[in-house]
């Protein structure tokens, strides 16, 4: 990477400005002129559209209508909560300064009326009240001017800006205390190097020595501006300073990825290489084995084969001379033949006790039995300091096991009908999409990643389970209609491309490979449950049944491995262990685990279920031993959730409700 601090340095100011303008004329969000550019009460500006799209983006992140952060210097602003977001950026006034410099200098100057842009109407203007810093077509200037509160107000025209700059400077807000009525600032406090108006300093600097007033006792003025390009080509220089830093930071940082990424890499080919030969050696083993019962088994074969026939041969002579020989040649005869046929008798005898049958086992070394048993998470771990700092910034990938839930946010996903969603299952189905299932309407949406809708899909019946089959591709299983339906998820769009029966009413699924899935739900019979291991085409490989309780829906889910199934049924609140052979491993229940819905497993093969009647979610290990009760804390019965790729965080829907929630495990 030939990266440097002046590549950075140009790439920042360069993209997007427009030739022949000064940097300073650039909004610092979108790089480009100002266009319609106001002010916050912090001083720094922005356009308008780029201000608005920041203070939508806050409330996006923050899930809060009520304040925001400046883009710069991160001061807080807070704004009533009365004022719809979209409203925000109407309530700060229009940098006219600014407006006038690029008039004066030439600069294309469109802005369009603030008053009926509120009202979503989008007309030119060219005019702007001075006093209430906003932009007026020629209809809201004619009433500005007849309305008693603002017909005494100074209304100019956009060009002429630059010839009134008395008027302009007079009534900026820049000019004006943000605390106090706009009270002009007219003192300035030495101690606290802050302009106040007449309130700040009989509230707040009476005791402050060194205050004086700006109209009569104002400095050198070229001293100040001396001093703020000092000041201004010093901060440059530490930029640079720390630029140069980062910029080495990451050559270095790169150069460790690869070698981390090589090591990885090369403890990847010898454990592959060690399996290899061991697969190749115990491969090997059983061939020979194989062989070698397979040879004792012809010699035997071929060894009786020809006893009988000597021993049905002698009989056919005693059967052909019974009628020519004398008694005493047949006995003799006989005789002998008994004898010969105990003899075989006793060698077969002796031979079946001699082979018994063979049992192959594979006897796994413990040390390498533990490093499988290691969960995901913690089998490599990442180490990452800082050469100034002695702490550590993080223990790589920390267990989830135990580890508290925190919840980060709620957003409301709109309702595709006209009852209130009841979101049974959510997927992410790609980094950059999520599935939601409603069965109240009978739809699946498609999010992105903020949970924003991009689209919605009507399904012919109320959804159970979804899973992600693979690359833009889920299944959903719609109970009523004992059917799966496979849809394409691609180009922001679902569209359905097969589905296949199942013998029962199926609730859950679960993909096992590419291949194959699991389904399962309530038998036909009471107090029975089912599930079934079926080809993506719908043939029935497997099928097992189980005690449960009454005929409620049931969801599936698999360890990591595919070789455990987990299925929870709500009207007994149980979770049930079975592996994919059959084997039935644990039934799980608790007093205070009540309506059990979705199960979910962790990076490290724990198991969540969520209690929808309890309020709570139980962590599990893999082999169903209870390791922490976590307590949510929403009013709506939980019923949903499904972890993101990195497995640091969880999605979770409730009945009955329009939200979907975000919670993340805190791992320091």
């Amino acid at each position: 990477m030939a990266t440097t601090s002046e590549d950075l340095i140009a790439s920042d100011s360069a993209e997007g400005i427009e030739p022949n303008i000064s940097d300073d004329l650039n909004c610092t969000l979108c790089l480009k002129v100002f266009r319609s550019p106001r002010s916050l009460p912090c001083s720094h500006s922005f356009c308008h559209d780029c201000l608005q799209s920041h203070i939508s983006h806050s409330a996006s992140v923050k899930n809060t209508l009520k304040e925001f952060s400046c883009p710069i210097c991160e001061t807080g602003v807070r704004l009533g909560e009365d004022i719809a977001v979209d409203k925000w950026v109407y309530s700060f006034p229009l940098n006219t300064i600014l407006l006038s410099v690029m008039v004066k200098l030439k600069v294309k100057v469109d802005i369009v009326c603030d008053v009926c842009q509120v009202l979503d109407i989008t007309y030119p203007a060219k005019n702007i009240c001075i006093v209430c810093e906003q932009a007026l077509c020629e209809n809201c200037f004619k009433a500005h001017k007849y309305l008693r509160y603002s017909n005494t107000h100074d209304i100019l025209k956009v060009d002429e800006l630059p010839s009134r700059q008395d008027i302009v400077l007079k009534h900026n807000s820049m000019f004006k205390c943000v605390d106090h009525a706009h009270n002009p600032l007219d003192r300035y406090c030495k101690t606290h190097e802050v302009l106040l108006c007449s309130k700040c300093l009989t509230s707040k600097h009476t005791s402050c020595s060194e205050v004086f007033e700006v109209n009569n006792e104002t400095p050198n003025i070229p001293d100040i501006l001396k001093n703020v390009n000092v000041q201004i080509k010093e901060l440059e220089n530490q930029y640079k300073r720390f630029t140069d830093i980062y910029v080495s930071n990451l050559k270095h940082l790169d150069s460790q990825v690869h070698n981390i990424m090589e090591e990885i890499s090369t403890l990847k080919k010898r454990i592959n290489t060690v399996l290899d030969d061991m697969e190749t050696r115990v491969k090997n083993e059983c061939q020979k084995i194989y062989y070698d019962e397979e040879n004792k088994l012809k010699k035997l074969n071929l060894r009786f084969k020809s006893q009988i026939m000597s021993i049905k041969n002698s009989n056919f002579i005693i059967n052909y001379v019974w009628e020519l020989a004398t008694e005493s040649h047949t006995f003799l005869l006989a005789t002998r033949l008994l004898s010969q046929l105990s003899l075989s008798l006793s060698q077969v005898d002796k031979r079946y006790s001699d082979n018994a049958i063979l049992k192959l086992e594979l006897e796994i070394n413990s040390q390498l039995k533990s490093i499988v048993s290691i969960p995901r998470g913690e089998f490599v771990k990442m180490k990452v300091t800082r050469d100034n700092e002695n702490t550590t910034l993080t223990n790589g990938f920390k267990s989830l096991k135990g580890c508290m839930v925190e919840d980060v946010g709620v957003r409301e996903i709109q309702a595709h009908g006209d009852v209130c969603p009841w979101y049974t299952d959510v997927v992410y189905v790609s980094p950059d999409h999520v599935i939601l299932t409603d069965h109240a309407n009978e739809v699946c949406h498609l999010l992105d990643t903020s949970f924003n809708s991009v689209c919605v899909y009507r399904l012919p019946g109320y959804p159970g389970q979804v899973s992600v089959v693979g690359h833009n591709e889920i299944a959903v299983s719609v109970p009523v209609h004992q059917t799966i339906r496979f849809l394409s998820v691609k180009d922001n769009t679902i569209t359905h491309t097969r589905e296949v029966k199942t013998r029962h009413i199926c609730y859950g699924i679960a993909i096992v490979s590419q291949e194959e899935m699991i389904v399962s739900g309530p038998c036909s019979k009471d107090s029975l449950y089912y599930w079934s291991l079926v080809t993506l085409d719908g043939k029935e490989q497997s099928f097992q049944e189980f005690d449960g309780k009454g005929d409620s829906q049931t969801y599936v889910a698999l360890n990591t491995l595919k070789t455990r199934i987990y299925i929870s049924v709500y009207e007994d609140s149980s979770i049930h262990c079975f592996g994919l052979d059959g084997m039935k491993h644990f039934t799980f229940k608790h007093q205070d685990l009540d309506g059990t819905q979705n199960v979910a497993i962790d990076r490290d093969d724990n198991v969540y279920v969520v209690g929808s009647d309890s309020y709570n979610i139980f962590q599990l290990t893999a082999d169903g031993i209870l390791i922490q009760i976590i307590t949510i804390g929403i009013s709506n019965d939980p019923t949903a959730m499904c972890f993101n790729d990195e497995g640091d965080r969880f999605l979770l829907t409730c009945y009955d409700s329009k939200d979907i929630h975000e919670f993340k495990f805190a791992l320091t």
